[in-house]
């Protein structure tokens, strides 16, 4: 029957054809343009930052007494723009006309960057942190500045060891005091393309388990809102969450709307492959553009065939 020793799980429905998988990185965040793929690049120039300058407040602005503080930076602040495994919090407390103190975590995954201390004023609407060069690095500077509209920008320039944070996290980015905009919760509507497709998809991987469980499903979307993906467009995803790509999708909607997703570790299974289309039913084998990862036995994954509706 097979040329693989493989498990299968067959739903009878009707079928279709399909396709699958890529590799694009994924895009991320600075006040700065942004750049497409991969580890972030930090806003940093390539010379040492320069000595910031205490600020001397001015006597009066718009008509404010001279002894009143202006707490625009004071307050609970969240990065937007970004995708969710890129996600940072910024804490800004004690605001003065001098400065304030603040406490920042911002993560890469399951990688994490934590820094805190005291910032200095150089103007109303910018201020530093400046941490000093050593024997193991070069100076840094971390850098607050309103960006207008109620938005935050946080920039690090110099020698990025100094801040000592998680492999590839970064702070840079712009932060809101309100809901941060996550780019990443819009993925499963820009692949699927609407409430149909999302709803195929969900009636395949529930029919797989015979028991109407939508576990591996809802682990697919949390991939795409949480995961960080190869590549993201109408269509097409590649993905994984951290740590140690827990969970993963690969997964292709050809332009008949046919479904392939090699899912990994999405449910109690670690390697299901599921299908629409009928060229792929009892043969257990996969489109010729789906190629397992090194780490895959090929004989332990599970072939689920369906035409992704509900009877």
């Amino acid at each position: 029957m097979s040329r693989m020793s493989m498990k299968k799980t067959i739903t009878k429905k009707v079928c279709g054809l399909v396709a699958l998988l890529i590799t694009l990185p994924v895009v991320i965040f600075s006040c700065v343009p942004r750049t497409a793929g991969g580890v972030p690049q930090s806003s940093a120039p390539s010379n040492k930052p320069a000595t910031p300058t205490a600020y001397t407040p001015a006597d009066n602005k718009d008509g404010t007494s001279p002894n009143e503080t202006i707490r625009f930076f004071e307050g609970d602040w969240t990065r937007t723009n970004v995708i969710r495994y890129a996600a940072a919090v910024l804490t800004i407390t004690d605001e003065t006309e001098a400065g304030f103190d603040f406490d920042l975590t911002a993560y890469w995954g399951d990688h994490t960057g934590q820094l805190s201390g005291e910032a200095i004023k150089i103007s109303t609407e910018e201020a530093v942190f400046r941490i000093d060069a050593t024997d193991l690095y070069d100076e840094g500077v971390l850098r607050f500045s309103d960006f207008g509209n109620g938005q935050l920008c946080l920039s690090f320039e110099g020698d990025l060891n100094a801040a000592d944070f998680g492999k590839n996290v970064l702070a840079d980015g712009l932060y809101v005091k309100g809901e941060p905009e996550y780019e990443s919760d819009g993925y499963p509507m820009l692949v699927f393309g609407g409430e149909v497709l999302m709803e195929k998809t969900r009636a395949l991987m529930m029919n797989a388990t015979e028991l109407g469980d939508d576990t591996a499903y809802e682990n697919l979307l949390t991939v795409m809102r949480e995961g960080l993906p190869d590549q993201v467009e109408p269509g097409w995803y590649k993905g994984f969450m951290s740590p140690a790509r827990m969970m993963g999708a690969d997964l292709f909607i050809t332009p008949d709307e046919h479904i392939c997703l090699m899912a990994y570790g999405l449910d109690e299974r670690p390697y299901v492959f599921y299908t629409t289309d009928i060229q792929y039913h009892g043969w257990l084998r996969f489109p010729e553009y789906l190629e397992l990862e090194e780490r895959v036995d090929s004989e332990e994954v599970v072939f689920v065939y369906s035409s992704g509706y509900s009877e």
